[in-house]
């Protein structure tokens, strides 16, 4: 949301907002995720933005997802994987494998990945810094 704390790797842009991304500037976390309930899954405590609340800015409804970053973050799980730093078990559940010998681009892409996942709204909350953070993470894990 503020555009800060990704690993911002050096010869790479970020399209930062610096605390100015419109979720911040132009309503709040209490606006959007404790709106007027329209049922009991969703608005008031439960923390789940509403139809009703989404519709004042974003007349498509409900953001779930920016597009291209659900395939790009898969990218950069791949080539996690790849490197060293993420095990995937039987269930298909990804874990961080301790690595401190991980050199500097690897271990930021990681965070730049883990990042983007404990947000939780799958880059909606700043689209163009996270679409950022995992492309160039991708690019620099690719020598690109």
């Amino acid at each position: 949301l503020e555009g800060i704390q990704g690993a911002e790797l050096a010869g790479y842009e970020y399209r930062r907002t610096d605390g100015t991304a419109a979720h911040r500037s132009g309503s709040s976390c209490v606006a959007c995720h404790m709106g007027e309930s329209t049922g009991n899954n969703d608005g008031l405590h439960t923390k789940k933005p509403t139809e009703t609340t989404c519709i004042t800015c974003h007349q498509n409804g409900v953001p779930t997802e920016v597009t291209g970053l659900e395939e790009a973050y898969q990218t950069l799980e791949d080539l996690l994987l790849a490197e060293g730093l993420l095990e995937k078990d039987e269930d298909g559940e990804i874990s961080i494998v301790s690595n401190p010998n991980a050199d500097l681009i690897p271990a930021a892409a990681l965070w730049n990945y883990r990042m983007i996942y404990y947000d939780h709204s799958h880059g909606v909350h700043n689209p163009l810094y996270a679409k950022d953070l995992i492309q160039n993470s991708i690019d620099a894990l690719n020598g690109n």
